[in-house]
């Protein structure tokens, strides 16, 4: 474990021109820095990559549990561990106080980047505004969702994954699972449904209810006229 950097100069040799020995289950990367969830211990620790071939940690500092998913992005850290989310300014690289700490009612999975959103949840799916200013809500409530699209929550995914868009108006809705070839492999939603949010989840099986192969599928929501779609990683 740790940070190990890479030259991909040759993407069919990469070669190992660096290596920090820190036992880190999570990583991102913003700008100058990365920043390594601690394995054992409620840290994030804060690497200097300015010399890719000479990573020096810079800093160390105490989060509200063990990481259990980071995502640095326009000048902020998100940190998830087990029932918190703390949202860090950085200046410099390095993490000042936090701009919003608050408990979450399931364990975090991971966070990622959605547009002007970050997506964050495992079993509950929040969807957060990150403006360059002050985060200033967290939607508790069952999944709230932009109208960018359909979305899938956690992605890739092993055993299953909630997919959720907004319906403008309520009609006919129809959500379904495709493989690359373009064949059904289970429908998930088929019928009028109000305005308003709807999710629904995958368990990875198929219609007669066997597990599906590892691999990409297509998630596909027709809504009226419209068809909105997703590709969908399932792990082994």
């Amino acid at each position: 474990s740790g940070l190990y950097v890479l030259d991909v100069s040759e993407p069919t040799s990469p070669q190992v021109v660096a290596q920090l020995a820190e036992a880190a289950e999570f990583m991102t990367i913003d700008g100058d820095h990365a920043y390594l969830g601690s394995r054992f211990a409620s840290e994030v620790v804060v690497v200097s990559i300015a010399d890719p071939a000479l990573p020096q940690v810079v800093a160390r500092f105490p989060t509200s549990g063990q990481p259990s998913a980071l995502l640095a992005r326009d000048g902020r850290l998100w940190v998830g561990t087990r029932d918190r989310l703390q949202v860090y300014p950085l200046v410099g690289g390095l993490p000042q106080e936090p701009l919003l700490d608050t408990p979450l009612r399931t364990g975090i999975g991971g966070i990622q980047p959605a547009g002007d959103l970050v997506v964050v949840g495992s079993e509950v799916l929040y969807l957060m505004n990150a403006p360059c200013g002050v985060v200033t809500s967290v939607d508790t409530a069952p999944p709230a969702v932009a109208d960018a699209g359909l979305l899938a929550w956690p992605n890739p995914f092993n055993p299953q994954t909630t997919l959720a868009l907004r319906l403008d108006a309520g009609g006919p809705v129809r959500l379904t699972i495709h493989d690359l070839r373009g064949r059904l492999v289970r429908t998930l939603v088929d019928g009028m449904r109000p305005a308003g949010p709807l999710t629904t989840t995958w368990d990875g099986r198929d219609a007669a209810g066997h597990r599906a192969a590892a691999g990409v599928y297509v998630a596909r929501a027709r809504v009226g006229g419209v068809v909105r779609s997703a590709k969908l990683t399932l792990l082994p």
